[in-house]
């Protein structure tokens, strides 16, 4: 039998993985095709939160805790969940973040999916509470002029802080966030970091993710691997997952984050 295997990353806010492994247990109810293994990898959070998180994990069957010493970073903390795992050809792997929760039918919807040879990476359809489809997050590579924001933004926080302000209005004064393109699979650059579906080719060049930032810029990395070895990434809007969304940087001050993505991005900007 196959195995599924879901592996991510909890930091300070175990309620999440709490949703995610009921979500995984109605999945084990209906999925007859593979046994699911849940490898949660907490990310050196506070004592009051590990204590929870070591309760929840316990009141599942198949779930592997791994406490990091330090905090990791985002594909760093998933990297020492795919270290653990003993992968066997045709198993499923797939990795992302806590705030994640699958309707019923997910696994057997990916094990019935068939993707082309050339596939490395599938990001599914990822939805926030609001209802906007993060996916396809790239559908092709970053324009010149994208690039060339992103150089401004990167050059100054309070700029930084600016141009963000001026997004969002725009945005709100379009009627919101819309993707018109989820309602179709195709070929993509690159998925929303949220969660992937590592295939057997992955795995065939790779053992690890690129782990080079600490946190923002994952997406590009791991589309920079996939380029690398003549990959794609495949956008499948069949599998849809539920998305809280940034349920743990909504916890740190905007300066911190801004900091954290302007010292990863020197490091993933090649594969944008």
């Amino acid at each position: 039998m196959k195995t599924f295997y879901f592996i991510c990353v909890n930091y300070n806010n175990s309620h999440f993985t709490k949703l995610a492994l009921a979500s995984l247990d109605a999945n084990a109810l209906t999925s007859k095709a593979c046994r699911i293994v849940t490898v949660v990898v907490d990310n050196a959070s506070n004592d009051a939160d590990f204590a929870k998180l070591k309760m929840i994990c316990g009141q599942h069957e198949n779930v592997v805790l791994i406490r990091s010493e330090v905090n990791a970073g985002y594909f760093g903390g998933l990297n020492i969940g795919l270290d653990s795992i003993d992968r066997k050809p045709g198993d499923l792997v797939m990795i992302g973040n806590n705030d994640l929760t699958f309707p019923p039918d997910f696994i057997e919807t990916l094990v019935a999916s068939n993707y082309p040879d050339d596939v490395y990476v599938v990001a599914p359809d990822v939805i926030t509470a609001d209802g906007y489809h993060q996916n396809p997050h790239c559908p092709r590579r970053v324009s010149k002029k994208r690039k060339f924001l992103y150089r401004l933004y990167f050059s100054h926080y309070w700029l930084g802080a600016l141009m963000g302000f001026a997004s969002a209005q725009l945005k709100a004064l379009r009627g919101g966030r819309m993707n018109t393109l989820a309602g179709t699979s195709r070929y993509i650059h690159m998925g929303i970091g949220a969660c992937y579906i590592l295939t057997e080719r992955y795995f065939q060049h790779f053992k690890r993710l690129d782990d080079s930032v600490f946190l923002y810029g994952e997406e590009a990395l791991l589309a920079g691997q996939v380029m690398s070895v003549g990959g794609k990434t495949y956008y499948d809007a069949a599998l849809t997952v539920h998305h809280a969304e940034s349920a743990t940087l909504s916890k740190l001050p905007s300066r911190t984050t801004y900091e954290f993505a302007r010292a990863s991005y020197p490091k993933y900007r090649q594969y944008l």
